[in-house]
């Protein structure tokens, strides 16, 4: 008889199904709405290409393209990330999952290799697509011509890919402390794609105060590149890192925390209503 956490037994189930399965809390309609997200840009190129011509190939057209891909994929992924563990968590499944022998070690395996199998795909298509962008954009202006264009590009690739990771990590953990697994994907948001731009606004606002106290030069593109790719990989380290740590130490104590329901601002209201009404004497 097969035990569970050996090789023969539920871990190893556990982690092949995950992974050959799919993501187990991707619902169809959730899959066919990211189906959708991902035929916008296309046919948005068809009719560019149709209705312009060659002319529709610049970086003007390469640049909104990237940044919808990205946001499409990146939102993507932190609302799946963390959905079947807050989900588990909700209806105490992590419960009985942690009472057999299956390690967390195994957990968070079989979790990245059903995110694997959906996200890999898309990450490696973004990417190539936007390989070409910046190599169609280097083939009208050199390193030398414009040095710009192309630090961009390569800075959004890196950033791309750290921000998935980063969303993962966090989406995963953010399931385990939210109040509400409807919260989860807000939070994960706010904490990887909000706060960097945040920060990046709050400095530029500061800077540009300086500067025109003091009659002082606009900044370099250096200054404003570098600042938002430092402060997004920094985000990304951040609470990456911690999410990642409080996973790997924390997993069994946050999974047995008791889910808390919330109730909206409405809810709350009838209810103190309800309770008024119940302790008035008739």
């Amino acid at each position: 008889m097969a035990t569970p956490g050996n090789g023969n037994g539920f871990g190893s189930d556990y982690s092949r199904s995950m992974r050959f399965t799919g993501w187990p809390g991707a619902s169809r309609l959730s899959r066919r709405m990211c189906g959708h997200s991902w035929e916008w840009p296309l046919c948005f190129w068809g009719w560019g290409c149709a209705k312009i011509g060659s002319e529709w190939f610049n970086e003007g057209v390469y640049f909104p393209t990237a940044i919808l891909l990205n946001s499409v994929l990146k939102l993507w992924v932190a609302s799946a990330a963390g959905r079947q563990l807050g989900e588990d968590r909700k209806e105490r499944a992590l419960e009985l999952l942690l009472s057999t022998r299956l390690s967390v070690k195994d957990i968070l395996r079989g979790q990245f290799l059903a995110l694997g199998r959906q996200f890999l795909g898309p990450l490696v298509m973004v990417i190539g697509m936007e390989a070409i962008f910046l190599a169609a954009s280097l083939q009208r202006e050199s390193f030398q011509d414009n040095l710009l264009n192309p630090i961009v590009w390569m800075a959004g690739l890196i950033m791309l890919v750290a921000d998935v990771a980063a969303l993962a990590w966090v989406a995963m953990w953010t399931a385990l402390t939210a109040k509400s697994p409807n919260r989860v994907t807000g939070i994960t948001v706010v904490r990887i794609l909000v706060a960097p731009w945040a920060l990046y606004i709050a400095i530029m606002v500061v800077v540009m105060s300086i500067r025109s106290l003091n009659s002082l030069p606009d900044p370099k593109w250096w200054f404003n590149v570098g600042l938002w790719f430092g402060l997004g990989m920094l985000t990304d380290a951040a609470f990456g890192m911690v999410a990642w740590w409080q996973l790997r130490t924390r997993f069994r104590e946050l999974a047995r925390q008791p889910f808390v329901p919330v109730l909206s601002h409405l809810a709350r209201l009838f209810g103190r209503n309800k309770r008024r009404e119940a302790s008035c004497p008739r």
